[in-house]
C-alpha cells in the first residue's frame, strides 16, 4: 500500500504558502517580544541590504552608459535597463555580490544578536537597555549611506546632500 503518491505531493505544494504563513503567525505570537523585535529586525536589515544591491546594479549600469555615451547624460531608467548589459559585460559579478553580501548579513546579525544579548543581561541587572538602539542605528545609517551613495553614481541630485546629513547623524550617535 503506497501511502504518498503524487497526488499528495501536488495537493501538499499548492496550499504551501498558507500553511508557511498560518505555522510564522503561530510561532510568532508565542515568541517573547524581544526576540520578536530581533527577528524583525534581522528582516529589515536584510531588506536594506538587498536594496544596496539593486542600487549597486543601477550604478553598475550608469557606469555603462557613461562609458558608452559619454557625451549624453543618462537617466535612472536608462541605467536601470543598462542592468543587464553591465553585467554581461563583467561590471558586476553575481558571485561576488552574493558573497559579499552573505557576509554582510552575517555580520549584521551576529551585531545585532550582540547587542540585544546585551540588553538582555542590562534589563536582568535593572540597567537601561541602550546598547540595540546605538548598534542598530550605526548599522541602519552604514546601509542608507551606501544605498545613496549608489544613487549618487546614477546622478541622482539629492542623494549627495542626503549621505552628507546622515553621515553627520551617524557621527553623533557615535
Amino acid at each position: 500500500m503506497n501511502m504518498f503518491s503524487i497526488d499528495t505531493f501536488k495537493e501538499v505544494l499548492n496550499h504551501l504558502p498558507v500553511k508557511i504563513g498560518v505555522a510564522a503567525i503561530t510561532v510568532m505570537s508565542g515568541v517573547p517580544d524581544q526576540i520578536l523585535r530581533v527577528f524583525l529586525l534581522c528582516t529589515i536589515f536584510c531588506i536594506l541590504a538587498c536594496l544596496d544591491i539593486v542600487t549597486r546594479w543601477w550604478a553598475c549600469g550608469a557606469k555603462l552608459w557613461s562609458d558608452l555615451y559619454p557625451q549624453s547624460e543618462g537617466s535612472l531608467w536608462r541605467y536601470i535597463k543598462f542592468m543587464r548589459q553591465s553585467h554581461r559585460w563583467r561590471y558586476f559579478r553575481s558571485e561576488v555580490m552574493r558573497d559579499k553580501w552573505m557576509s554582510k548579513m552575517g555580520t549584521y546579525i551576529t551585531i545585532i544578536l550582540f547587542a540585544a544579548l546585551g540588553d538582555a543581561a542590562m534589563s536582568l541587572v535593572h540597567g537601561l537597555p541602550f546598547l540595540s538602539t546605538v548598534v542598530i542605528s550605526v548599522l541602519a545609517c552604514t546601509e542608507t549611506i551606501s544605498c545613496l551613495e549608489n544613487l549618487n553614481e546614477c546622478n541622482v541630485s539629492i542623494a549627495k546632500e542626503l549621505v552628507g546629513l546622515i553621515k553627520n547623524r551617524k557621527e553623533q550617535i557615535k
